[in-house]
């Protein structure tokens, strides 16, 4: 019986070496797989696979890492080696982050598997370049799939990952271009994006949602702000210091205007408080308050918005007595023309800069055409 025990062990030891010796590292791992917890580690794992005859690799980020900074001083990290395919994952502790700083440029074909890969501009430089649907991708500014400041004979990107690219942009729902960046393609681009790639940076405004597109656009024209770098809270209610500072931002000329109420010293809206003010869209209460952190009712909102848009009725007599009226706005009451004002579709005749005279009562637009 022990004969026989030995014998197995034997046979199983020889089998053993007769295995490639690249096939097993010490740890028990391929020896193409890196494990790198720091962003030496990183570089050096590049080095060895950029020496080793081995076509394929992987580095599994077992920390958040940094790209290598480009030597001589290009304002550029890459990433990659030529002629080979690494894959990148993270390991069992759950998602890791890959950044690239400054202009991110892919030296070699890459999957970025299960990693949050982050920057300002990437550059695929013509390699095959895929972004898994377990990853995610957060770019500031644009992807491209060709190259910095060069040429490059093709380009195919797949971008399967969710998150963001160029979410300040006007040019829609992400900016990725084939092309290369003063340079050119010679030949084919490929570009397949299946992602939830999202309008804006915000994570509780996703696609889909019917405030979606008007949180987006105005993100991007900076007309509102998260309630932090990551979250919009569109179901919470507005004070009028927010809404106050929505209106200042539409207007860039510079003003004069201080200390025009004395609760707002020092609030985080004073200087767009301030602003609205000398441009006459808002006022305070008779104490000679603002009450910033107040909530906006809804009939001080439509008065904002009317004077923001200059339209603004100066008397019941520039209404029409066919209009739409409600039971809790009565003439008595001091927002009653401007929640008729904006409660009524109608044409009009200026008087003046700022007021208005009724003319005809239009239909209701279809408001869904624009969610």
């Amino acid at each position: 019986m022990k004969k026989r025990i030995i014998a197995s062990i034997l046979t199983v030891i020889m089998l053993m070496t007769m295995l490639p010796t690249a096939a097993f590292a010490a740890d028990g791992t391929s020896e193409n797989t890196y494990e790198v917890s720091t962003d030496e580690e990183l570089s050096t794992a590049l080095t060895k696979i950029a020496a080793s005859t081995e076509n394929e690799a992987t580095i599994v980020l077992k920390a958040d890492l940094n790209a290598p900074v480009t030597a001589g001083g290009s304002y550029t990290t890459t990433f990659g080696v030529d002629n080979k395919h690494i894959t990148v994952k993270s390991d069992e502790g759950g998602m890791k982050k890959l950044s690239f700083p400054w202009y991110g440029v892919l030296t070699g074909d890459c999957t970025f598997d299960n990693v949050n890969v982050t920057g300002s501009r990437l550059f695929c430089n013509g390699y095959r370049t895929i972004f898994t649907e377990n990853g995610q991708i957060h770019l500031s500014e644009t992807l491209y799939g060709g190259g910095y400041k060069t040429t490059v004979d093709s380009t195919h990107v797949v971008i399967a990952a969710s998150g963001y690219i160029n979410p300040s942009s006007s040019s829609g729902l992400h900016d990725v271009i084939g092309g290369s960046y003063q340079g050119n393609v010679v030949g084919d681009t490929y570009l397949e994006i299946t992602g939830d790639i999202k309008e804006n940076v915000f994570a509780d405004v996703a696609n889909g949602k019917w405030f979606n597109k008007a949180v987006s656009t105005m993100a991007k024209l900076g007309i509102v702000k998260g309630r932090s770098a990551e979250t919009f809270a569109p179901d919470a209610p507005i004070t009028r210091a927010e809404f106050a500072a929505i209106c200042a931002r539409f207007n860039t000329k510079p003003t004069n205007t201080s200390n025009s109420f004395s609760d707002i010293s020092g609030h985080w809206a004073e200087a767009e408080i301030e602003r609205a003010v000398a441009f006459g869209w808002i006022a305070g209460y008779p104490d000679g308050t603002f009450r910033p952190d107040t909530y906006i009712t809804r009939a001080e909102a439509m008065t904002m918005i009317n004077r923001v848009l200059c339209r603004m009725p100066q008397s019941e007599s520039d209404l029409l007595d066919s209009m739409v009226t409600w039971p809790d706005n009565k003439p008595s009451d001091w927002h009653y023309l401007a929640v008729q004002e904006a409660t009524n579709s109608h044409e009009f005749e200026r008087k003046g800069a700022v007021n208005e005279k009724w003319t005809k009562l239009t239909s209701a637009p279809d408001w869904t055409r624009y969610q």
